[in-house]
């Protein structure tokens, strides 16, 4: 059995088809955009302009809707903010007046100037016979003083 010369060459021709694609395929696959064209991409000026006036439309909306939302927030909360914070009448407790203590619970010697007769209590300057805070100074030493309170007397240290 003998092979014609049309069978042999249709015989080989998928092989040497198959070796030309393996050895050029990265060129035939660059290429193929323009052999096999899927798409064509247009240019329009007229189009372009049109989607950009779209888009700013588009905006405008999504911007109007959100305000128009925020309004019908602020619809529902007005009752609320008239009635609770800006026309509640309310009656002010009036504020009790502050009586202040006729004697401090403490005393703070700060210095003595025994030559001068005067010392420094609670940073106040008292001379001897003197009163700070209710309680009048009747003794000073070099490193202590005595204080007349309304219920007995008290020493103060200098260095307490």
């Amino acid at each position: 059995m003998y092979l014609t010369n049309k069978q042999i060459f249709l015989l080989l021709l998928p092989l040497f088809i198959a070796s030309i694609v393996y050895l050029f395929y990265e060129e035939i696959v660059a290429n193929a955009k323009y052999i096999f064209p899927t798409y064509k991409e247009y240019k329009n000026a007229v189009l372009d302009k049109k989607a950009d006036i779209y888009l700013k439309i588009d905006a405008k909306n999504s911007t109007y809707e959100t305000i128009l939302k925020k309004i019908a927030t602020r619809k529902k909360e007005a009752p609320w903010v008239a009635t609770t914070v800006l026309y509640k009448k309310t009656t002010f407790k009036p504020i009790p007046k502050i009586i202040p203590l006729s004697q401090p619970k403490y005393f703070h010697l700060e210095a003595i100037f025994f030559n001068k007769k005067v010392a420094i209590i609670n940073g106040k300057i008292v001379y001897l016979y003197g009163t700070v805070d209710g309680a009048k100074l009747i003794r000073i030493e070099e490193d202590k003083v005595l204080l007349q309170l309304k219920k007995g007397k008290r020493w103060l240290y200098l260095f307490d």
